[in-house]
């Protein structure tokens, strides 16, 4: 899978809102591959790397939208 991020960047999980710093990429049996970031409290937060966007990318894509809501994947 190709992803636009690498541990050590921060990225934001696009369906749960979850930012953080990217720890760890691992492939679990039965699924796709995940994602784990630390967030600033400490936590641990996992989701399918296909959610998450590098957090410079987010505000580049939130730039261009200006005040309305663009898609998900624009």
């Amino acid at each position: 899978m190709y992803r636009e991020f690498a541990i050590g960047d921060m990225a934001i999980c696009k369906t749960s809102g979850v930012t953080g710093r990217v720890i760890k990429f691992y492939k679990p049996t039965a699924c796709e591959e995940q994602t784990m970031v630390v967030t600033d409290g400490g936590r641990k937060y996992h989701a399918p790397t296909s959610e998450w966007i590098k957090i410079e990318e987010a505000v580049q894509k939130n730039k261009r939208c200006g005040s309305r809501n663009c898609p998900k994947d624009t």
